[in-house]
């Protein structure tokens, strides 16, 4: 019992520490209602009625509205998330249930950074891993987007969950049918951090590094045939929800979205995806950033986005995470390749602080940041997460302030 307390500890206390600072964030910044615009707790309860549409919806902001019912064109992962509370017929409190996501996550991110050290992925001490998951928690947008509670930021928050549980099972050794199915559940929030897969695989091939040339191929093939058919299946899952929805398996309802008019001119003209969009987003996601409020004097974040080195400075340190190893170079791999559809994406995230997009790609970098921090983290990767730490209490207490 004294070895499971002691395994349990760390983890628990990072859950509960983060859960804290989250609770404390949305009840001092008085934003503790569930936003009309959550739609997964009414999609859930549609699904215990054996429907699919909202009817009748909160809202129609960003539904698709398709044979006179209202769709929430994302995928269900978060609704499907929410099927037991919304089983017991209790009120469902997006706002709540995002808070105790977003401090899963980061438990979850601490147990795969220990993961990595034990297996010796990584040599980074003890105070190097409470960094780098305090980094996670308070230094990333991921603080913010854990306290809102509407229909975008619960898909981020509970995709980076099944990413998260992907890499540390990988990390760990575990079985790729578990690895895969983990991810599956990631792609039913997100569809495209399928790349993550490179990643996962990475971790792998270095599991199999040991074993002689021919059971290495073997154990290769098992691994990625097993956790690709748990993709497959995540694959086939979303297939079959489009065409239960709108009669065609690759349609998402995006086309026909009631979004806001600034956006639907380009998703009609231009499509959902394109390289046109790619000069804007990528100006964005690392060159915008804040403004000079002349009228308060002080700075002030854009809502259409922001810098991932501003608002993350820790992410300097990238440049030291380079070494020719299968779960670094499938690290940078799934990182660049899950960009690729957020470049050519047309809109930035709408409304926000920083870039909260890079959570699809967050989890991945941070094992690349503690590669970078090796066996301990010096001043300068201390200075810039607290930095990374403050940037991010301002942009957390702007967004909880400021309408939008």
């Amino acid at each position: 019992m004294s070895k499971l307390w002691r395994l349990c500890r760390k983890p628990l206390l990072v859950f509960v520490t983060v859960g804290a600072v989250y609770s404390a964030s949305i009840f001092v910044g008085g934003h503790t209602e569930s936003p009309k615009l959550a739609y997964y707790d009414a999609l859930a309860r549609a699904f215990l009625q054996g429907r699919l549409d909202l009817n009748p919806p909160p809202h129609t902001h960003d539904l698709t509205h398709h044979e006179n019912r209202w769709y929430v064109p994302f995928p269900p992962l978060p609704a499907l998330i929410l099927l037991p509370w919304a089983a017991t017929g209790l009120p469902i409190n997006a706002v709540y249930f995002s808070v105790l996501i977003g401090a899963l996550n980061a438990m979850l991110v601490y147990l795969f950074l220990r993961a990595l050290r034990t297996h010796g992925f990584i040599s980074l001490d003890d105070r190097g891993l409470d960094w780098l998951t305090w980094l996670f928690a308070f230094g990333t947008v991921h603080w913010y987007v854990s306290l809102e509670g509407t229909v975008w930021f619960l898909a981020q928050i509970c995709t980076v969950t099944g990413i998260a549980c992907a890499a540390w099972f990988a990390a760990a050794g575990r079985s790729p049918w578990l690895v895969g199915a983990a991810l599956g559940v990631a792609m039913l929030g997100r569809p495209h951090v399928v790349f993550v897969w490179i990643f996962l695989l990475g971790m792998g091939l270095e599991h199999n590094r040991k074993r002689p040339l021919q059971s290495y191929r073997l154990h290769t093939l098992h691994w990625a045939g097993a956790s690709l058919v748990c993709v497959f299946f995540a694959v086939a899952g979303l297939l079959a929800y489009n065409q239960a929805r709108f009669g065609n398996p690759l349609d998402f309802g995006y086309r026909h979205q009631n979004v806001d008019a600034g956006l639907r001119g380009k998703l009609g003209e231009i499509g959902q995806f394109h390289v046109r969009y790619v000069k804007h987003n990528a100006w964005v996601m690392f060159a915008k950033l804040p403004h000079w409020d002349a009228q308060r004097r002080m700075l002030t974040p854009d809502l259409e986005g922001m810098s991932l080195l501003v608002s993350t400075p820790a992410l300097l340190l990238l440049w030291a995470a380079c070494k020719r190893r299968p779960w670094v170079i499938g690290a940078w791999f799934s990182v660049g390749l899950i960009m690729v559809p957020l470049l050519c994406y047309y809109n930035t995230g709408w409304m926000q602080f920083g870039y909260r997009f890079s959570l699809d790609f967050w989890v991945p970098v941070i094992a690349l940041l503690s590669l970078a921090a090796g066996k301990r983290v010096g001043w300068v990767f201390r200075s810039l997460c607290l930095l990374s730490l403050v940037i991010n209490a301002w942009g957390t207490g702007w967004w909880l302030t400021t309408e939008h």
